[in-house]
C-alpha cells in the first residue's frame, strides 16, 4: 500500500527544521520574509533548507544497509507542473542549498546551488533515472533518489551545531 502524505504535516516538518536551524544559527542567518527562500545569511546570500524526517541510519533493504540517498524533489504536480526542490530554489534566487537530517544531527551544505542543479541534471540524464512519485492529499510530487556519493565533491557534511559553514564566509 502506497503511503499518502499530508501537506500540513510535511510543512510542519519543514517548519520544525527551520526553527531548529534558526535557533542554533541565528547569529549568521535570519528567516527570510519572502517565499523565495527560507533564510538570508548575514552576507546577503539566500539559503534553502530541506528537512528530511528519514534517518540516515534507517535500513532500506534486507541487507541492512543504511539509506545512501537524498530525495531531490523535481516537480510539484497539482493543477500545474511546477519545479520543486533545488530547481525551484535556484529559480527563486537561493544560492545555498542545505539538506538536513535532524534525527542524525547532520546537514549537507551545497555552497553553489546552481552547481547542484547542473550536477543533478547530469546525473539524472547519465544514469537514466526515473522519477519517484510521492502522493500528498492535496498534490503529488516527483523526485529522484540521488546517491549521496554522486555529489560528495560538491557538498560539505557538518554536524548540527558546527558553525564552520557560516564562519568560513564571514
Amino acid at each position: 500500500m502506497k503511503k499518502t502524505y499530508d501537506f500540513d504535516e510535511r510543512r510542519e516538518v519543514g517548519d520544525e527544521g527551520e526553527d531548529l536551524f534558526l535557533a542554533r544559527y541565528s547569529p549568521y542567518l535570519r528567516k527570510y520574509d519572502n517565499y523565495d527562500s527560507d533564510f538570508i545569511l548575514t552576507d546577503g546570500r539566500k539559503m534553502e533548507l530541506k528537512t528530511d524526517t528519514w534517518s540516515m541510519s534507517n535500513v532500506f533493504d534486507a541487507a541492512k544497509k543504511l539509506t545512501p540517498n537524498f530525495f531531490m524533489e523535481r516537480y510539484i504536480l497539482g493543477k500545474k507542473k511546477t519545479p520543486g526542490g533545488p530547481w525551484q530554489a535556484a529559480l527563486k534566487g537561493s544560492t545555498i542549498f542545505v539538506y538536513f537530517y535532524p534525527a542524525d544531527g547532520i546537514f549537507f551544505w551545497f555552497d553553489e546551488l546552481s552547481g547542484l542543479v547542473r550536477r543533478l541534471n547530469d546525473e539524472i540524464d547519465r544514469r537514466s533515472l526515473s522519477c519517484c512519485r510521492v502522493d500528498n492529499k492535496r498534490y503529488y510530487a516527483e523526485g529522484y533518489k540521488i546517491h549521496r556519493s554522486w555529489l560528495k565533491d560538491i557538498y560539505t557534511q557538518y554536524n548540527f551545531g558546527d558553525e564552520s559553514p557560516f564562519k568560513e564566509d564571514l
